[in-house]
């Protein structure tokens, strides 16, 4: 019996650590008591803003709307939840000067120059590591690299970007700041300011990887997904340290506006005359962008394939 054990024991050594995070995250869900609360709410019909966790103001499509500086994060190219196509088709929505890729456009790193060198090439066939809309919106970037000011800002699924991609990309940064309208802009991507997937890193890879695969179980599930998160204590937590992190980091810098990604969780906040903004994801229910104009902060709603669904209007610009 002790010999069996011993066998049991070493057999579950290398997995171990997922097993323990996965009782825990599974105790947190019991705790939160979504299980019956996300079932009821699903069999109902979910609007948009329910979904987005902001209130939409639905607006016809867009045809092309000229503004300074589109702002978006976490597309997570490379990734098959990746809605790296629909951020293609969102991109040709505006006429921008500048557009700032804040943090984890890329999933991970695990390619080569060739891959990306085959990817920007406008000649290839659409074939090989990349999917083919990941490629064309890498192609698109690598375009607007020449014409317009495209601004790389690292991201934790992206760290080792620069030196990764030294002979592909411009200059990536840490953080980003720019001037318009007589208000200061601060980009940054925000994982900087959360402690808890820091100090958690097994149950934050775990829980990514969670959400990954309820996802790949079909498109109904990215709803499900989002309300999962919504109703957990530990994203919230997270939710908030980003947000109050960037608030603070913000005010040190004098900054006007500070906009995050990271959370994939669109939102607005402000504090002591700063404003933050977090520009969502293009992994989920929907994909966000933010853009800044004269007449304001916008955040606009995507559908899957691209379609605008509507915008969310501030008047802090």
């Amino acid at each position: 019996m002790r010999r069996m054990q011993g066998y049991l024991r070493r057999a579950i050594a290398p997995i171990h650590p997922y097993i323990h995070d996965l009782l825990v995250y599974m105790r947190i869900l019991r705790v939160e008591g979504v299980d019956n609360r996300i079932l009821r709410r699903l069999a109902q019909p979910q609007p948009v803003e329910d979904l987005v966790g902001l209130l939409v103001e639905h607006s016809a499509p867009l045809h092309l709307e000229a503004v300074d500086t589109v702002v978006v994060s976490d597309v997570h190219i490379g990734s098959k939840h990746s809605l790296a196509g629909a951020l293609n088709t969102a991109l040709s929505r505006f006429s921008f000067k500048r557009l700032v890729l804040n943090g984890d456009i890329f999933d991970h790193l695990d390619f080569t120059e060739e891959d990306i060198a085959w990817a920007l090439n406008p000649q290839a066939p659409l074939q090989g590591k990349f999917d083919p809309t990941h490629a064309e919106l890498l192609r698109t970037l690598h375009t607007l690299s020449h014409t317009h000011e495209v601004v790389w800002i690292r991201g934790n699924h992206d760290d080792t970007l620069s030196e990764h991609m030294a002979h592909t990309l411009p200059t990536v940064h840490h953080e980003y700041r720019w001037e318009f309208n007589g208000k200061q802009y601060l980009a940054i991507h925000g994982d900087q300011f959360d402690r808890l997937s820091q100090e958690r890193p097994k149950l934050y890879a775990f829980g990514t990887k969670f959400f990954y695969f309820l996802q790949s179980l079909g498109p109904w599930t990215r709803s499900f997904c989002t309300l999962l998160k919504r109703k957990t204590k530990l994203y919230t937590k997270a939710l908030n340290l980003v947000t109050d992190g960037a608030l603070s980091h913000g005010a040190a810098q004098s900054a006007d506006y500070v906009l995050c990604g990271h959370t994939h969780h669109v939102r607005h906040d402000h504090k002591n005359g700063v404003h933050y903004y977090n520009s969502g994801s293009w992994t989920e229910t929907f994909g966000h962008l933010i853009t800044i104009s004269t007449v304001g902060i916008h955040v606009h709603t995507f559908s899957t394939e691209g379609e605008h669904i509507g915008t969310l209007s501030s008047a802090h610009a």
